[in-house]
Order: C-alpha cells, then sequence, then structure tokens
C-alpha cells in the first residue's frame, strides 16, 4: 500500500466516525481534515490535490445520503454541486 492508498483509508475512517456521531460542525470538521491533508501531502502538490479531491468525494457521498433521507428525490447534480460548494467554502482556500 502506497502512501497515498493509506491517507486516503485515514480519511474514509475519519468520514465515517463523523457520519456516525455527527457531532462535529462541518466548519470545524473540514478545517481539521485541511490539517490532516496539509500535514500528509508534506508540501506535495500532486498529493494534496488528491487527497482534496478524495475529501470531498467522500463529503459529497455523505451530503447525497442525507439528501436522499431528507427529500427523496433530490436532484443529485444539483446536490453534489451544492456539496461541493460547501466543502470548499469551509476549506477556505
Amino acid at each position: 500500500m502506497n502512501e497515498l492508498e493509506l491517507c486516503e483509508k485515514i480519511l474514509i475512517g475519519i468520514f465515517s466516525k463523523n457520519h456516525e456521531l455527527r457531532e462535529i460542525d462541518d466548519s470545524i470538521f473540514i478545517q481539521l481534515i485541511k490539517a490532516g491533508i496539509d500535514e500528509a501531502a508534506k508540501g506535495d502538490k500532486v498529493i494534496y490535490d488528491n487527497l482534496l479531491e478524495y475529501a470531498i468525494m467522500l463529503y459529497t457521498t455523505d451530503w447525497l445520503e442525507a439528501a436522499l433521507e431528507d427529500k427523496g428525490e433530490p436532484d443529485l447534480e444539483t446536490e453534489k454541486s451544492l456539496a461541493r460548494k460547501e466543502f470548499l467554502k469551509c476549506w477556505g482556500d
């Protein structure tokens, strides 16, 4: 397993636990993810970009699950776009 795969598995675990607990506000949770990705990438833009996109994908998956529970049949493309915008707003770059 390479370093990127290991980091992705760690992100899966963190997102899974956050999904289970739902105790951390997204704005704080995403800043924690950002700090972890910054540390894992150690200045490597390729690793940083890959982990950022992976984190957005995990966030979007959680967002879509919540939208399906709340709305029944949401417009998935709109929800994906909203999730990405919210993630990047909280990311703050």
